[in-house]
């Protein structure tokens, strides 16, 4: 399971506010994987391609998502790439430290020097297309706002299909040639590109981010079987999927080996989801807008009387008296 820092779920939340769409299940949502830390890269693309749907915007939505990216969207890796003398030396700390933006992913650069021509690039066919666009949006308006005039690229590799008009649309907005269906997700430019200054460069700040950067990648736990587990029932739950057999095929375990796993954590598959649905509903009860019935369905259940019953054995409280109690 790719994670992304929870921070990218907040360039969502923005370009939201930015167009104005109300969306208040989408926000609420971005808002519990912020407290996490992380949130599952096909939970940002879901919530994404929803909010894609209500903005009824048809094509490359992902161009105007990553255009609103600023430091502060992509974690210390941000800051990072802020304070470096050069382009190229910002995309280097990019590929050293991407673990801290994005896990299970991993990014090539390579020059080369006898042709004059740089390629960074990622294994296609891993996320889906409107993330590609909005992740090569972020990060050429990142390096852009940087820049006395913008960066020149030779041509783009979508590794997915994409529209006429979504290719008409990065065209005009990467000033490049555009491919679709190719078998990596590739940005290209000339070597004279990558070598240009950047304007916020600081070198005492890069040094002391850095140190902090290679810190954090030390001390960054890799998540343990439950913590992922607990993950992947948030986005079960979501879709109204509870389904213990199917999820044992996902993850390439046998019911009997999944419980002997879950049994070394002191718990049990009913258990786990009884406690992952009374996290969620005691954050998405907080939000007046999301009504019972709505909450009913966000937590896996088929009747609004299974969840009052689950609630208050939670809370010895009704939904309602428990949403009085915290305004």
């Amino acid at each position: 399971m790719i994670l992304l820092t929870s921070t990218w779920g907040c360039l969502l939340k923005d370009w939201i506010r930015k167009e104005n769409i109300n969306n208040e299940v989408v926000e609420t949502q971005l808002s519990l994987w912020k407290t996490m830390g992380k949130i599952p890269l096909n939970e940002w693309i879901s919530l994404a391609e929803k909010t894609r749907e209500i903005h009824k915007v048809s094509a490359a939505a992902g161009i105007e998502i990553g255009s609103c990216i600023s430091p502060y969207h992509a974690g210390i890796l941000g800051y990072l790439a802020t304070f470096c003398d050069s382009v190229e030396k910002a995309i280097t700390y990019y590929v050293k430290y991407e673990k801290l933006f994005q896990t299970d992913v991993c990014a090539s650069f390579f020059v080369d020097e006898e042709k004059g021509e740089v390629e960074l690039s990622w294994p296609g066919k891993l996320t889906n297309l409107l993330y590609e666009e909005c992740s090569a949006s972020a990060l050429i308006t990142f390096i852009n706002n940087y820049l006395d005039y913008p960066l020149q690229l030779s041509s783009i590799d979508f590794s997915f299909h994409g529209s006429t008009e979504a290719k008409r649309i990065c065209e005009r907005f990467f000033s490049c040639e555009i491919n679709y269906n190719s078998p990596r997700y590739a940005l290209r430019t000339k070597i004279e590109e990558i070598r240009r200054p950047l304007s916020s460069s600081d070198i005492n700040l890069l040094y002391y981010l850095e140190k902090q950067a290679m810190y954090i990648m030390q001390q960054q736990p890799s998540l343990s079987f439950l913590d992922t587990l607990r993950i992947r029932i948030k986005d079960l739950l979501k879709n109204g999927d509870i389904n213990l057999d199917k999820l044992c095929q996902e993850i390439s375990l046998s019911p009997r080996t999944f419980q002997r796993r879950l049994n070394a954590y002191n718990t049990n598959w009913k258990d786990l989801v009884d406690q992952v649905r009374s996290e969620l509903a005691n954050e998405y009860i907080k939000d007046p807008s999301i009504s019972f019935t709505k909450l009913t369905s966000l937590l896996g259940y088929s009747e609004q009387s299974s969840f009052n019953r689950a609630f208050y054995r939670w809370f010895k409280k009704t939904p309602s008296e428990y949403r009085v109690s915290i305004k």
